[in-house]
């Protein structure tokens, strides 16, 4: 899967309202063609928006099953590209940002409305991210943590925007993991604490979006079924297990 405009896909400029039909294209294609029935949508940086917008798409306008995305995990995302601007160039007059702005991805807004989401949510946020301050991600915790019980904030305190997952080493994907493991769950109250030794390998299907270029592979299940991983925008590199 590739964002038009990215990779080998075509020249037309990418949009917003482009990147949010791609990704609702992608996810119809997950559910509907491919027959995954166990989604977790994973977004970083921009990648984050992206995932947000599908939540919302999910409860709002696709006729996909209910309970087929069984949880979201967005890492060092934003406000929105309009907070961002305030951020990188605070010398930006504001009164002029609805002139020139093309684009918002809006996700404090889209969370402070969207009360109906139950869908659980893992923010993993790099505190020393030199790019999206960090309060950016505690404001969209906070606007999220009351719908879920399962909805978490993962700090790394060393994490900076595109190494939080190399700083946190291992401990990441025992986050990760961990939040799948308790997503998929059906007695949640009585689980553990989370450590280093439990089990870092999972059977479910990822949709992965990030602000790059993207490509599909597949992975085999410590069961040994071939499952399939659906990595938008996400380096392999990043994501090995």
């Amino acid at each position: 899967v590739e964002y038009r405009g990215y990779g080998d896909s075509d020249s037309v400029p990418p949009t917003e309202a482009g990147l949010k039909l791609d990704a609702e294209a992608s996810l119809n294609f997950a559910v509907k063609t491919l027959q995954f029935q166990q989604i977790y949508i994973f977004g970083r940086s921009l990648g984050g928006g992206v995932a947000l917008h599908l939540m919302d798409y999910y409860h709002t306008k696709s006729q996909l099953p209910k309970g087929v995305i069984k949880g979201i995990i967005v890492e060092n995302t934003f406000l929105s590209i309009s907070k961002m601007v305030d951020v990188v160039m605070p010398w930006f007059v504001s009164a002029l940002k609805g002139f020139v702005l093309r684009i918002d991805w809006n996700s404090e807004r889209l969370l402070f409305d969207s009360d109906k989401n139950t869908i659980p949510i893992l923010f993993i946020a790099g505190k020393k991210d030199e790019l999206v301050p960090h309060s950016h991600m505690k404001r969209l915790y906070d606007l999220s943590k009351h719908r879920n019980s399962q909805t978490k904030l993962y700090v790394v305190p060393n994490g900076t925007h595109n190494e939080t997952w190399v700083q946190a080493g291992k401990m990441y994907w025992v986050h990760f993991n961990g939040f799948i493991q308790r997503t998929n769950n059906n007695n949640n109250s009585n689980l553990e604490q989370i450590t280093e030794e439990d089990r870092i390998d999972n059977d479910n299907d990822y949709l992965m979006v990030d602000d790059s270029m993207s490509s599909f592979r597949k992975r085999r299940s410590s069961a040994g079924e071939t499952t399939s991983s659906v990595p938008m925008g996400h380096n392999d590199n990043n994501i090995q297990k």
